[in-house]
């Protein structure tokens, strides 16, 4: 399983990183987490430089994620999404 995300997801910070000469933003962090706020399951890796998540095996019965990407500067939050990752 994998998942890359388009730029647009973050529609604030690709706007941000658009302004920027090379496209980097200093102290910036990209994090996945549940809904919930909790951690994602270990089975679901993300990547927050490709903004990729990926899984070598999903759990038989695993139900559908409500996942939380957050994009943060120097620990404030800048923008945020929450969706929906169906799994088979």
């Amino acid at each position: 399983f994998e998942l890359k995300l388009p730029p647009m997801v973050l529609p604030q910070l690709n706007g941000l990183l658009m302004q920027t000469k090379d496209g980097v933003l200093e102290g910036l962090t990209v994090s996945a987490t549940l809904a919930n706020g909790m951690p994602l399951p270990s089975w679901l890796k993300f990547d927050p430089e490709t903004q990729t998540f990926s899984a070598s095996a999903i759990p038989n019965g695993t139900p559908d994620l409500q996942i939380r990407l957050q994009a943060s500067q120097n620990g404030e939050p800048i923008d945020a999404v929450t969706f929906t990752i169906d799994l088979p």
